[in-house]
């Protein structure tokens, strides 16, 4: 607050404030000539008055932007979360085939522009239909959450998993030559066995996985790449599973 010389009222008194979050400022004035001469006969109180009602409302428009403000950066975190559980799967807490799906072609085209290699893991849970028939669902669901967390703990930060559907998940490996996939796809294989799921009548279930192992060519489509690996995974499952191919 202040006062200020005006050309036409001479001095005049003002109060500002600041909008957040914008570049404007709420002014607003009165001359000293209305704010100190007598109204009605004589009451000098009423443009003091009228004035505090002005700044008391400016004051309650600043705070509503505030206000407005706040829940504006509210709506885009809750958007942002939104559109991450439309990514993840529901049931094992790792990405979806959505998500996989539109990864492996982004990974797949900046391999192919930048020269480097990408691998896949395309793995699948023994035995599973044995689970579900004998245990129940409920512990099927429990087995397919412990496996996701087993493989989530071995492989690198940049390293993307996601279940594929049913009891099979995914695993993208940037930047990663087929050797060194083959050993992550052996430390995948070994967690996940050396996981147990407790069974339905409290004896603990000792799963396994296989994993068929696929690396890029510069020529590739995702669906060519997840053929490759899916063929490497029957092999392992056809040479008596708990086993990798590559």
């Amino acid at each position: 607050a202040g006062t200020f010389p005006d050309p036409q009222d001479g001095a005049s008194y003002f109060v500002q404030r600041d909008v957040p979050n914008s570049p404007w400022r709420i002014v607003m004035s009165v001359s000293d000539a209305t704010l100190y001469a007598p109204l009605d006969g004589g009451a000098t109180w009423a443009p003091w008055v009228l004035f505090a009602l002005l700044a008391v409302g400016a004051l309650a428009f600043w705070r509503l932007l505030g206000r407005l403000g706040q829940s504006g950066r509210s709506l885009t975190t809750a958007n942002a979360d939104l559109v991450l559980l439309a990514r993840i799967d529901k049931l094992t807490g790792v990405y979806n085939r959505r998500h996989i799906e539109e990864q492996l072609d982004m990974q797949l085209h900046t391999a192919a522009r930048e020269g480097i290699a990408l691998s896949l893991l395309m793995i699948d849970v023994d035995h599973f239909k044995r689970v579900n028939d004998t245990e129940g669902h409920v512990v099927g669901d429990h087995a397919l959450q412990s496996i996701a967390t087993a493989i989530r703990l071995v492989i690198r930060p940049g390293d993307v998993l996601g279940r594929w559907g049913g009891e099979e998940f995914v695993v993208l490996l940037p930047a990663t030559e087929g050797n060194a996939a083959r050993e992550i796809a052996d430390r995948v294989r070994e967690a996940a066995a050396e996981t147990p799921v407790p069974g339905r009548i409290g004896e603990p279930l000792q799963l396994t996985i296989s994993v068929g192992v696929a690396a890029s060519q510069r020529t590739d489509i995702p669906s060519a790449l997840i053929g490759r690996a899916d063929a490497a995974l029957y092999r392992a499952k056809d040479g008596g599973r708990n086993a990798v191919a590559a």
